[in-house]
């Protein structure tokens, strides 16, 4: 009797464990470096949907205070609260853009404990996109640059462009990166 056919994953667990001959020093290639990151674009902390019209955000792991303490020390007139536990992050709702303005302007001070600060929402932030580009052409990489930017303009404002280099190389790859707003 024949055996049963493999399964996939036995198939890439064969495959990931396969040897290979090749060693690190001929990957030299294989690596590229690009100085475009999404991460100086995005924000310290993500914020939930808001619930109220004009919110502020409180982390509130970035404090030691109490519920009791951080209530003593927000503003009156507030509109609401909404506790999201899950985040452990406090939205408090206002009336005005006027006193969300305010209330972000400045953090909360709390008595013996560090200050809180405020965080606005990031449904209204701008929203970024990291593009990866692959086969481009090698050529100038100014002309490149020029060229790439005039074509992704049609799809938003291009924050950020640059090329893939071969590490410790002046050497152009066929890869670029580019952040869209």
């Amino acid at each position: 009797m024949s055996s049963p056919a493999q399964t996939w994953a036995k198939v890439v667990e064969q495959s990931s464990t396969a040897p290979t001959d090749i060693d690190n020093k001929n990957l030299l290639f294989a690596r590229s470096e690009c100085s475009v990151s999404l991460s100086k674009y995005l924000p310290a902390v993500k914020t939930p949907a808001p619930s109220g019209k004009y919110p502020i955000f409180f982390n509130l792991a970035s404090t030691q205070a109490s519920h009791e303490e951080i209530a003593a020390v927000l503003p009156p007139g507030i509109l609401g609260v909404h506790w999201r536990a899950d985040m452990n992050i406090l939205e408090v709702d206002v009336q005005t853009q006027e006193e969300q303005s305010k209330l972000l302007a400045q953090p909360l001070q709390i008595v013996n404990h560090t200050a809180l600060t405020p965080l606005p929402s990031t449904a209204d932030s701008p929203q970024f996109i990291l593009v990866k580009l692959a086969n481009v052409p090698i050529a100038s990489a100014i002309t490149l640059e020029t060229v790439l930017c005039r074509h992704w303009e049609q799809f938003g404002k291009v924050k950020e462009i640059a090329l893939h280099r071969i590490p410790g190389k002046s050497w152009l790859t066929h890869r670029w990166d580019l952040i869209m707003e």
